[in-house]
């Protein structure tokens, strides 16, 4: 793996390798690469990416604990979430909380690229297939505990659902959904996760950034970034080391790190974890904007905003 930058065309580029075939037994099967480790003690955002099988179905489940958040790159799943089914496609964004059941079933071979808090995705893959290598006597039931046990989950009887249009669950994020969009000087920004579905520990935007749109961070952050380019490409320097961060790849900005980046041609990109209060702070930029636009020309009320949303850009724009 390249500092800084990874690379999801590439099957090599990962920290490890997982693969789920369980000896046909029933359960889900997938191959799940592992990309970034949880971040912190919180274990914010590990970073995976996986392929489920045409086939495969994971019955109606809920976990105790933590976030998940899945950007579909293909295929095609039935889910189906408190009694309302439809089908998920390219381009679509699932986002599910502690508490709330859905089930799945992939109709395609179906990537996507996960980021999941306070859940440590791989590891129950990794204790599945320790169990399964080393103990063949284990009954489907028995198996079965072991991998609740180690996902703290619940499973559900099967749901009575209809068939519903995608917009009516909204736990689907459509490419065109947004909770908020903001307009500045050569990006559009559009919120697809909020801080109230996540604890308050991120939110999740799309940049759709214009040819020499930049973003500059010269103060170091105490959080960790996380960036998902899906368009096009964007030029990043991260300490004092320059790369090309093209469509289909990650790059992780570690934390204290001062880094940049600017668009080169058009380009879409989604901040998958920063520490900024992104929502707030833009809200507030637009409502100064509109109603004391004079109070945005004096440089130290603008970093005290900064401030009170844990905003460390210093500088962007368009060039």
């Amino acid at each position: 793996m390249k500092p800084y930058l990874i690379n999801l065309s590439d099957p090599d580029d990962c920290l490890g390798k997982y693969v789920d075939e369980d000896r046909d037994r029933g359960f889900i099967k997938e191959r799940l690469d592992l990309l970034v480790v949880a971040l912190g003690p919180e274990e914010v955002h590990e970073v995976t990416r996986s392929v489920f099988y045409k086939g495969n179905e994971i019955n109606n489940h809920m976990q105790q604990f933590g976030y998940e958040t899945m950007f579909v790159r293909g295929g095609e799943i039935e889910v189906t979430v408190r009694g309302r089914k439809c089908l998920v496609t390219d381009g679509d964004i699932l986002h599910f909380g502690c508490y709330n059941a859905h089930r799945m079933r992939w109709l395609k071979d179906t990537p996507w690229v996960g980021f999941f808090h306070n859940m440590n995705i791989h590891q129950p893959m990794a204790d599945k297939m320790l169990i399964n290598e080393n103990y063949p006597e284990l009954t489907d039931a028995e198996i079965a505990e072991f991998y609740r046990e180690s996902y703290d989950c619940y499973y559900l009887a099967e749901p009575v659902a209809v068939e519903v249009p995608k917009s009516e669950i909204l736990e689907i994020r459509q490419p065109e959904f947004a909770f908020a969009t903001f307009t500045f000087d050569g990006v559009t920004m559009r919120q697809k996760i909020g801080r109230w579905e996540t604890n308050g520990m991120y939110e999740v935007w799309e940049f759709n950034m214009d040819d020499g749109y930049f973003t500059r961070y010269d103060n170091p952050s105490p959080k960790a970034s996380i960036y998902y380019i899906t368009e096009g490409n964007v030029r990043f320097k991260v300490f004092n080391k320059e790369f090309l961060a093209p469509k289909d790849s990650i790059v992780h900005i570690p934390p204290y790190a001062i880094h940049s980046y600017q668009s080169e041609g058009a380009s879409v990109m989604f901040d998958a974890y920063g520490s900024a209060l992104l929502h707030d702070y833009v809200s507030d930029l637009k409502s100064y904007e509109t109603y004391e636009p004079e109070k945005l020309k004096d440089k130290g009320f603008v970093d005290s905003l900064k401030k009170k949303y844990n905003c460390y850009i210093t500088e962007s724009g368009r060039l």
